[in-house]
């Protein structure tokens, strides 16, 4: 029977097919099928079974033989891996395997909404396969566009459908949304380069980055609201709201928050840290590196500040370099600043041209000027002291107004106040300076305890240690080192004038020169070891000289000698045994004159020649002319209160040729004279001779008259 009903039915439908050209329809109703269908089933309550298989693969053709092109199934099974894997649902066969027909639960070839398995990296992707741009969009709006040619990019709500401009890069809301022809630009984050027309080679990284910039280039912003407000190009804003109100300044760059937050037109600035040079404005090529630094800057140029609150309060000063945290803190105006340090130069407000090198160097300096401090502390208290200069640590320390000091070495014009132009070299020199001035000091602990005194000199250890007067110099370790009160001294040598407090105008040159007693004055000491035992005492030697030479070596057998020629002295000097010797060459002298020697003689009878001293010299008498007199008579040597010693001996010798002639003269005279009495005493012998045969010729006539008379 059932046989039979099936037969039936297959009649029927054949007939069916036949009569209605091929066109079947199944239904309970009896409407006709529809032409453009082969078989049309029709039902409000029941559907059509297809064939149900277990395949095993894709590429499997079984357990169906031999399937024609285009075979209808479903599978019921889940086999195989990889691509040739199987699950339920649909497939038809293309001719070479099965091929899975999509729904929403089991999607093929396509992405599903509830996301896609077994896709192969490579094989598998999303976009096109031809050279037109890819686009996105969310609630009809814009949300994603890439152009192949163009080389544009963009991802987010509102964000341009590029098809302008090339190489550009927009992710997030409204980025770059107003976008014409710029290129080469990239935005990232909400509002980035919102504005932006054609402005070209921008990076903006953050909400409202580089929000209002139009035609800017070559501009850099990183973080929520960097470049804000900016229109301008060759900026670099890195940070929330660095260079915020941005506008026209260019080639500026800002790294940190809030960073060149009030920048508007200031061009060529750096800063590098949350609200460095957070209010400027207009200020120029100004560089900040630290959180703070150069916070309150406005219209200053060309600063430099490298540190946590450097140049944090700085507004109009220009020029200024601070290097260390609060470095220059407080500077409004001053500029020409350099500060490098903790805190150098941290109270400074107006004052210029300061450089602060180390710890707290220049601490304390308001308005000082054309200072230099290098070195822990150094002029810590310089108040209002200029150009002064202090190197090493705590030098020039308690420097308040004090000006054109020098300091270099460990605590070196430590105390020193309101001491001006004081030079000090070495650890502790003029250490206890504090209103001395025109000092200088070179040498650990040189003129250490000085305080008041001035103009003083000392180089060497210890040297004018404990010295507070004026007016001496010491050069040598531990010269005048204990003198305290004295002044006018001058020590030049190892221990000079070293063991006594000395009193004033002494001269010690020489190691170990000085005197035997304390308060010596007027002493002259100069020579390896030579001391002085009485005040006004002059020693140039010591014992183991032998030869003295000014201007010249001596000679042998000359203890000293002056000079060579005409201009020095002549070569004049001593002998070893003590006799002055003056040069009298003819080859000295020139423009000789021949003298009248009588009339010298005649001078020389007429010169005072008296026995006299000195002023003051007491007991001790000379005898000799006066110059006064000898000048005026003879108008020799260079002037009318002093004589020569040669002189004196040249006027003797030609009063003595005078003499020597006179006297040869006079001898000669006598001679004749001697021979004219010669002669006339001969003379006289004749006569005494004829006298006295003349006598005795008497005698004997007397004889013969007294005879006669008697022989009468």
């Amino acid at each position: 029977m059932k046989k039979l009903c099936i037969l039936f039915c297959a009649a029927i439908f054949l007939q069916v097919s036949i009569v209605k050209a091929q066109s079947v329809g199944i239904n309970a109703d009896g409407s006709a099928p529809n032409a453009s269908a082969m078989l049309d089933v029709n039902s409000q309550t029941k559907g059509m079974l297809i064939p149900r298989v277990a395949l095993t693969a894709t590429n499997v053709a079984g357990p169906v033989i031999s399937p024609l092109t285009s075979l209808l199934i479903y599978n019921t099974a889940t086999a195989g891996s990889g691509i040739t894997a199987v699950s339920p649902g649909f497939y038809f066969w293309n001719g070479s395997g099965w091929e899975k027909i999509s729904s929403s639960s089991s999607v093929l070839n396509a992405w599903s909404l509830t996301g896609n398995a077994g896709t192969t990296p490579g094989v598998n992707f999303i976009g096109t396969t031809d050279e037109q741009p890819l686009a996105f969009k969310v609630n009809n709006i814009n949300a994603g566009f890439m152009h192949p040619s163009l080389w544009n990019t963009s991802f987010g709500i509102g964000t341009p459908a590029f098809i302008t401009g090339f190489s550009n890069t927009a992710i997030g809301y409204t980025a770059l949304t107003s976008n014409t022809s710029g290129a080469v630009n990239t935005a990232i984050g909400a509002g980035a380069l919102y504005y932006n027309t054609t402005g070209a080679s921008n990076t903006a990284t953050g909400v409202n980055a580089l929000y209002s910039n139009t035609t800017g280039t070559e501009n850099t912003a990183m973080g929520a609201f960097a470049l804000s407000i900016n229109t301008a190009s060759g900026n670099t804003a890195m940070g929330a709201k660095s260079l915020y109100s941005n506008t026209t300044g260019d080639n500026n760059t800002a790294i940190g928050k809030e960073t060149l937050y009030s920048n508007t037109t200031g061009l060529y600035n750096s800063a590098f840290g949350a609200s460095a040079l957070y209010a400027n404005t207009t200020g120029e090529n100004n560089t900040a590196i630290g959180g703070g630094a150069l916070n309150a800057n406005t219209t200053g140029n060309e600063n430099a500040a490298t540190g946590h609150a450097a140049l944090l309060i700085n507004t109009t000063g220009s020029y200024n370099t601070a290097n260390g945290s609060a470095a220059l803190l407080l500077n409004t105006t001053g500029s020409a600043n350099t500060a490098t340090g903790y805190s150098s130069l941290r109270f400074n407000t107006t004052g210029s041209t300061n450089t602060a090198n180390g710890y707290e160097a220049l601490y304390t300096n308001s308005t000082g000027t054309q200072n230099i401090a290098s070195g822990y502390q150094a002029l810590y208290l310089n108040n209002t002291g200029y150009s002064n200069t202090a190197t090493g640590h705590q030098a020039l320390y308690s420097n308040s107004t004090g000006y054109l000091n020098a300091a270099n070495g460990y605590r070196a014009l430590y105390s020193n106040t309101t001491g001006q132009y004081n030079t000090a070299n070495g650890d502790g020199a003029l250490g206890n300076n504090t209103t001395g001035s025109y000092n200088s000091a070179n040498g650990a602990t040189a003129a250490f305890l000085n305080s008041t005194g001035s103009y003083n000199t000392a180089s060497g250890f210890e040297s004018l240690y404990s010295n507070n007067q004026s007016y001496n110099t010491a050069f040598g370790s531990y010269a005048l080192r204990n003198t305290t009160t004295s002044q006018y001294n001058t020590a030049i040598g190892y221990h000079a004038g070293t063991n006594y407090n000395n009193g004033y105008n002494n001269i010690f040159i020489g190691a170990n020169t000085d005197v035997n007693g304390d308060d010596y004055y007027n002493c002259i000491a100069i020579g390896q070891g030579v001391i002085c035992t009485d005040v006004n005492q002059a020693i140039i030697g010591n014992g183991a000289t032998t030869k003295w030479g000014f201007g010249v070596v001596p000679g042998v057998g000359r203890a000293l000698q002056v000079g060579s020629n005409s201009a020095n002295g002549n070569g004049a000097y001593l002998t070893a045994g003590g006799t002055w010797t003056n040069g009298s060459s003819i080859d000295f002298k020139d423009d000789f004159i021949n003298l009248d020697k009588k009339e010298i003689l005649n001078k020389i009878s007429s010169l005072n020649i008296s026995r006299w001293h000195y002023k003051g010299t007491n007991n001790e008498y000379h005898i000799g002319p006066i110059a006064e007199e000898f000048y005026k008579l003879f108008n020799v040597g260079t002037d009318e209160k002093y004589l020569s010693t040669i002189d004196p001996a040249g006027i003797a010798l030609a009063g003595l040729q005078q003499l020597i002639k006179e006297n040869e003269e006079l001898k000669q005279l006598i001679e004749q004279m001697q021979k004219e009495l010669q002669s006339q005493q001969s003379e006289l012998e004749k006569q005494k001779d004829e006298q006295k045969k003349l006598k005795e010729q008497i005698e004997m006539l007397t004889k013969a008259v007294e005879k006669l008379s008697t022989n009468k």
